[in-house]
């Protein structure tokens, strides 16, 4: 399996939030005042031009008088406009700064970054165990990116022990959540006997299955070669675990709109 670590995008898109009911010239006020989600929502106006001129310089000067104040969001958000390089320099020993300062926080994705900076050596020595510290701490939130990436490294066993059962554990997480790698890469694992006990092609051919719907072109090779080593009854049992995964997978997604 390749390790792929950037399955999502690097760096998330800046999170948005919203203050119902106030006009341009109150939001501005509170602003100034010095309420920081209020300037950390008119930093969000700023960057996305919102009803104002768009600007990520101004973007940049409003999430940073809220990230210093503490707002763990536009602690984020700065560390994203400096991973990037949008209305400043890029920077990414700064990113990390700011990244590191939500994530001790308990924000979700600035923890998936602090791992993903220390597993790639971006703004920080590398440091695995430190990847997989924050990796974890996302991952127990639900992020599906990094609890990916953990099932990728235990999997693989790179610079930690490896440990399939983890990883199973981890892939599922994704899996549930729809991650089309993490579906695959579970496949593949009770496909070919990875995790030492004997191969379970049910299962594999579930995941594969679910991987294939999401996209991904291997796995409906794999789908049909697991299928042809399943005695008749077995593969539609696979076959209904297939429809239950699907109905569980739908059921953990957010509603559309």
């Amino acid at each position: 399996m390749i390790r792929q670590i950037s399955i999502a995008l690097l760096f998330a898109a800046v999170c948005p939030f919203v203050i119902a009911g106030q006009t341009f010239d109150e939001l501005l006020a509170s602003a100034r005042k010095g309420n920081p989600v209020m300037q950390a929502r008119l930093a969000e106006l700023y960057q996305n031009g919102d009803g104002v001129e768009q600007s990520a310089a101004d973007a940049v000067a409003w999430y940073r008088k809220s990230a210093v104040q503490g707002y763990a969001v536009a602690q984020y958000n700065l560390g994203v406009m400096f991973s990037q390089g949008r209305g400043v320099s890029k920077d990414e020993e700064e990113a990390f700064s700011w990244f590191l300062k939500a994530a001790e926080q308990g924000y979700a994705a600035a923890q998936y970054n602090v791992g993903l900076m220390y597993d790639q050596g971006r703004g920080v020595l590398p440091d695995m165990k430190e990847a997989v510290d924050w990796y974890t701490r996302a991952a127990e939130q639900g992020d599906d990116a990094a609890q990916y990436n953990l099932g990728v490294i235990y999997s693989e066993g790179k610079d930690v022990p490896q440990d399939y059962p983890e990883a199973i554990h981890w892939y599922t997480m994704a899996a549930q959540q729809g991650a089309t790698d993490a579906q695959y890469n579970l496949a593949l694992i009770y496909y070919a006997q990875s995790s030492g006990s004997d191969p379970d092609y049910r299962k594999a051919y579930a995941w594969f299955s679910i991987a294939a719907e999401g996209g991904s072109a291997d796995a409906v090779i794999y789908r049909e070669k697991t299928a042809a080593r399943l005695k008749p009854q077995d593969l539609d049992a696979a076959r209904q675990d297939v429809a239950a995964l699907s109905r569980l997978i739908e059921q953990g997604r957010p509603a559309k709109k």
